[in-house]
C-alpha cells in the first residue's frame, strides 16, 4: 500500500481559502516507549543522527551514525540503515555492518584509545557500486580512522576496502565526516574534517573510491573564527551550474546551525554569500538552519550535520533535530530546498508530503497571521522564535507605515525601516507539524546576511470538518508510531486527567468501528488487528474528544 497515496485519497475533504484537507504525518517528537534496542525495527525516524541519503529506484536509503538514546557507548554497533519511499515513513533496516571492522579498532587502539561506535557515514553510488564510507573516532580527540566499504546492494552485504586517511593525536586536523564530490570531468574527491583544523579535501582514485594516496591529508577547504566546524557536506546544482558546500557549526545537541557556500569548482574555493573565502579564519554567511520555535511547540534545537539531495532537480536537506522538551532525542528532519538569486534556503516546515503546487494566490496571504522567524546566530544557546506579523491590504506590515510588502506568483519581499531592511523570500504549501494542517510558509534571505522564515497561522476550517478530521486542540495528545506497521499503536493521553476513558477507532467516512473502555495510564497501548489503511482514533473524555489519524499498514 503506498502510504503517501492513501493519506491524499483520505483527504479530499476542502476547507475554506483553497486549503484541502491533506492528512499529513503526525509522529510525536519524542518516543520514549521505542527506545530500548529491543524496538528498533519501530525506529523509523527516531534515534537519527549524521543522515547520509541516496536514492536507488524507487527507495531513498539513510545511513546514520550509531546513536541511540540511553546507550552509550551504543548496544549494537554497525551504523544504522532505514529506507522510504516517500521521505516521510521510514522504515529500520538493520545495520551495515556487524560490528567496528578490525583496521579502524587497531588504528585506535595503536593510538592508546578504544573503539566504540562507527560515526557520520556517507553513501554514494560508481557505476553499479555502492560506496559507503565511514569514519571510527575517540570522541575529542583527532585520532581517528576514515575508511569505505563496497557492495552491490543497499541492503548489503559490505565488503571492507580499507583507510582513506587516518589522523593521530599530534594531526591538525580530523578524519571524520566524509563527503564525496564528482567533477563535470568524473574525478572524484573525499571532503573531510571535524571540529579541530578545518574541512580538508583530499584525491581519490575515481575507478576504486579509495585514496589517490592514504598519507596525503589533502588542502583546507573551510574554517572559522573559532573551533566547531564540522559535517561537510558538498552538491552540484547544475541549474545554478555552482558547487555548494554545506558546514555545521558549534554543539551538536545545543545551538548546532548549518552554512553554505559555493564555487565554480568542486575542489574550491568556496566563497559565502558575502564573498568572503571559507578557508579563512572568519564565520560564514548564510546561515540556512539553526534552533527554532513555532508557536504551539517547545522548539528544536541541535539542528546540524545535514545530508543533501536532488530527486528529479527537487533539493532536500535531512538533519537531525533535537526537541528541546528532551535534547538527547534525535529526530530525522527533511526540508525542501528552494534557491533564491543562486542561494539555496530550508523550508520552515519539515517535509509533509503536502500535494499542493504552484505559489498561492495573493488574496491567500492577505490579512493573513504569520509567524515571522529570522535565523539570528547566538553563540550561547537560544531559540530563534517567532513575532506575529499581518499583510495588510494597504500595503503595510501589520499597519506600520515604515513597511511594505509586495507579492507576485510566489516571490514576496518585506521592506522594513523605510527600505534599509529588505527580505526576498518565497512562498509555497507546506504541512504544519505545530497545527497538524496545511500551511503556507516562506522563505528567504535578508540583505544577503540572514536567512527569514515565515508560516502563516491557517485560517480556521468549518467546525465539523474539524471535529471529524482534526480533532480539537490538545496538541500533547499523539498517535504513534504513525504509520503502525507491526500490529499495535500507542496513544499518549498524559494531558487529560480523567480516570477512565473512551476510546473510538473510526474509518475514512467516519464511521465507528470499535469502541472500547479504558483506563487512563498515560499512554494506552492499542492493537491494529484488521485494520488496514486510514482511520481516527478519538479519545472521549470529560473535557472533550480528541481526534488523531492514524494509518494501519498489515505486517
Amino acid at each position: 500500500m503506498n502510504v503517501k497515496i492513501a493519506l491524499s485519497v483520505a483527504g479530499l475533504l476542502c476547507g475554506m481559502y483553497g486549503y484541502t484537507q491533506f492528512m499529513g504525518p503526525t509522529y510525536p517528537d519524542t518516543y520514549y516507549p521505542l527506545i530500548d534496542v529491543s524496538q528498533r525495527s519501530n525506529w523509523g525516524p527516531y534515534n537519527v543522527h549524521d543522515p547520509s541519503v541516496i536514492k536507488s529506484g524507487e527507495w531513498f536509503y539513510m545511513f546514520s551514525t550509531d546513536a541511540m538514546v540511553a546507550y552509550s557507548p551504543p548496544a549494537i554497533v554497525g551504523i544504522q540503515v532505514r529506507k522510504s519511499k516517500d521521505l516521510i515513513n521510514w522504515q529500520f533496516v538493520g545495520f551495515a555492518f556487524d560490528g567496528i571492522p578490525q583496521e579502524a579498532k587497531d588504528h585506535l587502539s595503536a593510538n592508546g584509545k578504544k573503539a566504540e561506535s562507527i560515526w557520520a557515514p556517507y553513501i554514494t553510488k560508481y557505476k553499479d557500486e555502492f560506496r559507503l564510507y565511514y569514519c571510527v573516532s575517540a570522541f575529542g580527540t583527532t585520532i581517528s580512522y576514515l575508511g569505505m566499504a563496497v557492495s552491490n546492494s543497499l541492503e548489503g552485504p559490505w565488503t571492507q576496502k580499507g583507510c582513506i586517511v587516518k589522523t593521530t593525536g599530534s594531526d591538525f586536523m580530523n578524519a571524520i565526516d566524509p563527503t564525496v564530490v564528482t567533477g563535470k570531468d568524473g574525478k572524484q574527491y573525499l571532503g573531510y574534517g571535524s571540529w579541530f583544523g578545518g574541512l580538508y579535501m583530499k584525491s581519490l582514485v575515481d575507478s576504486t573510491g579509495m585514496a589517490a594516496d592514504v598519507n596525503d591529508k589533502g588542502w583546507i577547504i573551510a574554517r572559522r573564527s573559532g573551533s566547531g566546524l564540522e559535517a561537510a557536506e558538498i552538491v552540484f546544482n547544475p541549474a545554478e551550474n555552482k558547487y555548494y558546500l554545506f558546514v555545521s557549526y558549534d554543539a551538536l545537541i545545543d545551538n548546532y546551525n548549518v552554512r553554505v557556500g559555493r564555487s565554480d569548482y568542486p575542489t574550491g574555493p568556496f566563497y559565502d554569500i558575502q564573498g568572503k573565502d571559507m578557508a579563512l579564519q572568519t564565520d560564514n554567511l548564510p546561515m540556512i538552519l539553526n534552533p527554532y520555535k513555532f508557536l504551539d511547540h517547545s522548539g528544536w534545537q541541535g539542528t546540524g550535520h545535514c545530508s543533501v539531495i536532488s530527486d528529479n532537480g527537487q533539493f532536500y536537506i535531512i538533519n537531525q533535530g533535537r526537541p528541546v522538551v528532551d535534547k538527547y532525542m534525535m529526530d530525522c528532519h527533511v526540508r525542501k530546498i528552494e534557491w533564491i538569486n543562486g542561494w539555496p534556503i530550508a523550508s520552515p516546515e519539515r517535509y509533509g508530503g503536502t500535494p499542493f503546487e504552484g505559489p498561492p494566490p495573493v488574496d491567500s496571504i492577505l490579512s493573513n497571521r504569520w509567524e515571522h522567524v529570522v535565523l539570528e546566530y547566538s553563540s550561547s544557546f537560544s531559540l530563534d522564535a517567532p513575532t506575529l506579523i499581518e499583510l495588510r491590504s494597504d500595503g503595510t506590515i501589520s499597519g506600520d507605515t515604515n513597511t511594505q510588502w509586495s507579492y507576485s506568483d510566489g516571490q514576496l519581499s518585506l521592506h522594513w525601516n523605510n527600505n534599509q531592511t529588505v527580505d526576498t523570500c518565497k512562498v509555497w504549501y507546506e504541512w504544519d507539524w505545530e497545527k497538524r494542517k496545511v500551511c503556507m510558509v516562506y522563505s528567504g534571505i535578508r540583505n544577503t546576511k540572514y536567512c527569514i522564515w515565515g508560516k502563516s497561522t491557517i485560517k480556521a476550517l468549518p467546525s465539523s470538518l474539524n471535529d471529524k478530521y482534526t480533532g480539537n486542540s490538545a496538541s500533547d495528545i499523539e498517535v504513534y508510531p504513525n504509520p503502525a506497521r507491526n500490529g499495535f499503536f500507542y496513544i499518549d493521553v498524559k494531558v487529560i486527567k480523567d480516570k477512565n476513558l473512551t476510546i473510538r477507532i473510526l474509518d475514512s467516512n467516519g464511521s465507528v468501528i470499535r469502541t472500547l473502555q479504558v483506563g487512563n495510564t498515560g499512554i494506552i497501548r492499542l492493537t491494529t488487528n484488521g485494520l488496514n489503511g486510514l482511520y481516527f482514533v478519538q479519545v472521549i473524555s470529560s473535557a472533550g474528544v480528541y481526534t488523531r489519524k492514524i494509518v494501519a499498514i498489515c505486517p
